[in-house]
C-alpha cells in the first residue's frame, strides 16, 4: 500500500466572502494507491443545483469506483461530471469550472477546464501552473495583452471550455510529473488568483511548515485587501512530505539485462508496427479532410446544421491524426478545429433566431465573422463562396435586433424601416421562412400604426360628438374603425374589440341623427362638402353635395336642391375642364417625346399626371406616373450637331 509508505497532508479553506451563498466546493479522497483532489467553482445562476458540488461528487465517485491515474482517466471523470450538469440542467444550465489532482504518491497529473488554477511549487518557486481555458489567457498567450493583465482584464471569465458547455467538451490534460519530497500542490478558485499573485504565493510558503498555515497566509492576503466585495474563494493545500520509494527497486536491476536483449527484437516489431501506422495517419487525414469538404459545401448552401455535423465528424477524426507541431498535417488539424468552432456558432446563431433571441444572434454570427476571417489570414482558406451568407446573416440578426428594441419603443415606423431591411437580405439568399418572419413583425409594426391612427381619429370623434357635431364624428368614426380594421388585417387581433366599440357608437349617432330635422341634416353635408371643396377634394364634395341634395327634396326646398344641382355642376365643368387640360399635356408630352425633347415631355407628363390626381382618375395619374419612371431610367439622346 503506497499510501501507508507515503506522507501526503491536505488541508483547505472555502468561505463564501461576501455573499450568503458559496458557489466554490473541494473535496479529496486518498485510497491505497492513489489519490483526487477536486476544486470547483459553480458559474450558473442556480442556487438550488449547488452545480459545483453535483460536479465533484461525480468525479470523486467514478474515481473511488475507478481509481488510477492516466489522460484517459482523468477524460473519464472530468466528462462523467460533464454529462451530469447537462442531465441535472433545468431551466438554467449549470456551468461549473474544475480542476481535478491525481497521484499514485510517486508521480502527479492533472486537468481542468474553466478558471480554477493549480500550481506545483518546488524549492521555493513556481514550477508550473496551469492556464485558464479563457479569451483572456489566448490574448496573453498571443502577446495582445501583457500577463500582469490577466488577473484584471474584462474578459478573463469569458470562458471557451468549461463544464456544462453546450456542443463539444475538451478539458486541457497534463502529462505525468515525477514529484520529489517538499513539493507542493495548490488549488485555487477564481476568488483567490485575482487578488493573489505568483509573489504573494511565494511568500505564503515561504518557511511555512504546515500546510494549514498556507491557506491561511493567502486568506490574509486576500482579506487585507479591504475590497468593497469578496468573492467566493476556495484554497487547498497539498504538502509532499515524503513520496512513496519501492523497497524492492534493487532486485529489478537483474532484469535490465534481460530486457536489453528484448529491445532488439521489440524495437523491429516497432518498426514494422511505425509503418503501420504511417499509412493509417494518412488515411486518417484524408477522412479529416473530406469531411471537412462536406462541411464547406454546405456552408456555401447556408445550411449550418449540416456544415455543423460535418464538422464535428472531422474534428472527432482530428483525435486519430498524429501531427507533430509545425507540420502540414498540424496545420490541418487546426485548421478543422477552427471550423468547428465556425460551424458550432454559426448552428447556435440559426437555433436562437429561430427562438427569436436577435442579441444572441447577432453575437454569434459577429463572432463567426472574426472566426471566418482567422480561416482567410491564417489558414489562406477560400471564404469567398460561403462569406456573404454568414454577412447576410449577421446584418439580418442585427436589423431583427434593431427593429424588436423600436418595436417595444412604439417607434414603428422605425421597425418597419429594419423589418423591410431584414426581409430584403433574406430574399436576396432565397431563405423564405426568416424573410417571412421579417414580414410577420412588419405586419405588426403596421398594425401598431394603424391603432395609433385609429385612436386619434377616435379621440378627434369623440370631441366632435360631444360638441354635438355628429355627422363629421360619425365620418372621422369611421375612418378610425377602417384603421383598427387594418390593424386586425395585419395580425392583431385584440383591435376587433375597438371594430366592434367604434361601430356601437356610428349606431348611436346614427340615431341621433334620424332624430334631427332633414334640413338641419342637409344643411350639414352642405357645409362638408364646401369644406371639402376648399380643401382641394372634388371627390369627397360631390358625395356631400349629393348627400345634400338628397336630403333638400325630402324636405321640399326646391331653391337648395337647384343650389346643390348648381355646385355639382360646377366640379362637373371644373373636373372636364381639367380633363381635357390633362389630356392637352399628354399629347404635349407625346410630341415632345416624338421631338426627342425629354425635359419638355416631363415637364407635360408631370402637369398631366397632377391634373388627373385632381379629377379623382387614378389610374390615368399613375400610368403617368409609370411613364416618367421609364424615361428617367432610359439613357437621354445626345443633341444633335446643328
Amino acid at each position: 500500500m503506497r499510501k501507508d509508505n507515503a506522507s501526503f497532508i491536505t488541508k483547505f479553506i472555502s468561505e463564501a466572502g461576501s455573499y450568503l451563498v458559496n458557489s466554490d466546493y473541494f473535496a479529496f479522497v486518498e485510497l491505497k494507491d492513489y489519490a483526487c483532489y477536486v476544486i470547483a467553482d459553480g458559474i450558473d445562476i442556480d442556487e438550488k443545483k449547488e452545480s459545483a458540488k453535483l460536479a465533484i461528487t461525480t468525479v470523486i465517485t467514478k474515481f473511488s469506483e475507478n481509481p488510477g491515474m492516466s489522460a484517459g482517466k482523468l477524460k473519464q471523470y472530468m466528462k462523467a461530471a460533464h454529462q451530469t450538469l447537462l442531465d441535472e440542467a433545468e431551466e438554467i444550465r449549470l456551468e461549473v469550472s474544475m480542476a481535478i489532482l491525481l497521484t499514485d504518491y510517486k508521480k502527479a497529473m492533472w486537468a481542468h477546464a474553466g478558471n480554477c488554477r493549480l500550481y506545483w511549487l518546488k524549492n521555493g518557486s513556481i514550477r508550473m501552473a496551469t492556464k485558464d481555458t479563457s479569451l483572456t489567457q489566448k490574448m496573453v498567450d498571443d502577446e495582445e495583452i501583457p500577463i500582469d493583465q490577466l488577473a484584471y482584464h474584462e474578459e478573463r471569465n469569458n470562458l471557451y471550455t468549461y463544464l456544462g458547455q453546450p456542443g463539444r467538451f475538451s478539458p486541457v490534460i497534463s502529462g505525468k510529473k515525477v514529484l520529489e519530497d517538499g513539493d507542493i500542490l495548490l488549488l485555487m478558485t477564481r476568488g483567490v488568483w485575482e487578488n493573489v499573485g505568483e509573489a504573494e504565493i511565494i511568500d505564503a510558503i515561504d518557511g511555512v511548515s504546515k500546510a494549514e498555515d498556507v491557506c491561511t497566509g493567502l486568506e490574509d492576503v486576500i482579506l487585507s485587501q479591504r475590497m468593497d466585495v469578496i468573492e467566493n474563494y476556495t484554497i487547498a493545500t497539498v504538502f509532499v512530505n515524503k513520496i512513496y520509494k519501492n523497497p524492492k527497486a534493487g532486485k529489478y536491476k537483474k532484469w535490465i539485462k534481460i530486457i536489453v536483449s528484448l529491445l532488439i527484437v521489440v524495437l523491429t516489431l516497432v518498426l514494422t508496427l511505425t509503418i503501420s501506422r504511417v499509412q493509417k495517419n494518412k488515411t486518417n487525414v484524408e477522412k479529416m479532410e473530406k469531411y471537412k469538404t462536406r462541411g464547406i459545401e454546405y456552408l456555401q448552401e447556408n445550411n449550418y446544421a449540416s456544415a455543423d455535423e460535418q464538422m464535428n465528424e472531422a474534428y472527432r477524426t482530428t483525435e486519430n491524426v498524429k501531427a507533430r507541431k509545425k507540420s502540414k498535417n498540424y496545420t490541418k488539424v487546426l485548421c478543422v478545429e477552427t471550423y468547428e468552432k465556425l460551424t458550432d456558432n454559426l448552428n447556435r446563431g440559426m437555433q436562437a433566431l429561430q427562438e427569436k433571441e436577435y442579441k444572441k444572434a447577432a453575437g454569434l454570427f459577429q463572432t463567426a465573422v472574426g472566426i471566418m476571417e482567422e480561416l482567410e489570414k491564417d489558414y489562406q482558406e477560400e471564404i469567398g463562396a460561403y462569406k456573404s451568407g454568414i454577412e447576410a446573416y449577421l446584418s439580418y440578426a442585427t436589423s431583427m435586433q434593431e427593429g424588436a428594441a423600436k418595436y417595444e419603443n412604439l417607434d414603428y415606423e422605425g421597425a418597419i424601416k429594419e423589418f423591410i431591411e431584414a426581409s430584403e437580405i433574406m430574399n436576396e439568399i432565397d431563405d423564405t421562412a426568416n424573410r417571412d418572419n421579417a414580414n410577420s413583425w412588419k405586419n405588426k409594426a403596421n398594425a401598431g400604426i394603424a391603432v395609433q391612427e385609429g385612436k386619434k381619429l377616435e379621440e378627434s370623434a369623440n370631441s366632435m360628438r360631444v360638441q354635438g357635431d355628429y355627422i363629421p364624428a360619425k365620418k372621422q368614426y369611421e375612418l378610425a374603425r377602417s384603421e383598427y380594421e387594418k390593424a386586425v388585417k395585419n395580425g392583431d387581433a385584440s383591435a376587433s374589440e375597438r371594430v366592434a366599440d367604434v361601430e356601437k357608437k356610428i349606431k348611436d349617432i346614427d340615431i341621433i341623427i334620424g332624430d334631427m330635422e332633414i334640413e338641419v341634416q342637409a344643411k350639414i353635408y352642405e357645409d362638408l362638402g364646401d369644406q371639402a371643396k376648399a380643401n382641394g377634394n372634388t371627390t369627397e364634395a360631390t358625395v356631400n353635395y349629393k348627400l345634400a341634395l338628397d336630403m333638400y327634396q325630402q324636405a321640399g326646398n326646391q331653391e337648395k336642391v337647384n343650389e346643390m344641382i348648381g355646385k355639382i355642376g360646377q366640379i362637373d365643368q371644373e373636373a372636364s375642364e381639367q380633363k381635357e387640360d390633362a389630356m392637352d399635356n399628354v399629347i404635349s408630352a407625346m410630341e415632345a417625346i416624338a421631338d426627342g425633347d425629354m425635359p419638355k415631355a416631363k415637364l407635360y407628363l408631370e402637369k398631366a399626371q397632377k391634373a388627373f390626381e385632381e379629377v379623382g382618375n387614378k389610374e390615368m395619374a399613375k400610368k403617368m406616373s409609370n411613364i416618367l419612371i421609364k424615361l428617367a431610367t432610359q439613357p437621354q439622346p445626345q443633341p444633335q450637331p446643328q
